[in-house]
């Protein structure tokens, strides 16, 4: 058998064999303001989230398929962001309803490894769930462009990937999100 720290060389063949393909559903609430989110372009609505367990072992890789996001109390209708998914959190990326403000050591730090669109009037949506919102995650350029994995590298002595949303545009509107109210479903793969 192959040496390594860690990944399928260190396993035997059957353990191997067992984990590859392993499928996982993974649910978060993020942390949110404890005031109105403004709307502002730029603002941090959420940082350093944890995706625990976003790889089957530490160090390893794992391909997102698909992300879902839920606001269970519809109000974040106009809110459209971006989800920047990174390996490390080093530095928050901003204060939460404040411009984002990320030092480019620090972001260098968090290794950014992708990020999805949430754009609200473009993507599909199952919207009218009683006093829910639920929307699919876009690809990087938006509803015409089919969401392409992306792979989720955790460093080497983690199983966790954390991402970080940022408000897109300005919309105008002043929701005012409780923790909880949000929740993001990540269909992964390892």
């Amino acid at each position: 058998m192959a040496t390594g720290k860690y990944g399928p060389q260190v396993m035997t063949v059957q353990e191997a064999t067992n984990s590859i393909a392993q499928r996982r559903v993974i649910r978060v609430f993020p942390e949110l303001a404890a005031t109105a989110v403004s709307g502002h372009a730029q603002d941090v609505m959420c940082t350093n989230v944890e995706i625990p367990n976003a790889v089957i072992r530490p160090g390893g890789c794992s391909n997102l398929l698909n992300v879902y996001h839920m606001d269970y109390e519809d109000i974040q209708s106009e809110e459209d962001f971006y989800v920047i998914f990174h390996q490390d959190n080093p530095a928050a990326w901003g204060t939460l309803d404040a411009t984002a403000n990320i030092s480019a050591d620090n972001l260098k730090l968090s290794k950014v490894l992708g990020w999805r669109n949430m754009d609200n009037s473009a993507g599909e949506t199952a919207s009218a769930i009683d006093n829910a919102h639920l929307i699919e995650l876009q690809g990087a350029n938006g509803v015409n462009e089919q969401p392409l994995p992306i792979f989720l590298q955790a460093e080497e002595d983690s199983t966790s990937v954390y991402f970080t949303v940022i408000a897109k545009d300005t919309s105008g509107a002043t929701p005012d999100w409780d923790t909880g109210d949000w929740e993001f479903i990540f269909h992964i793969e390892y």
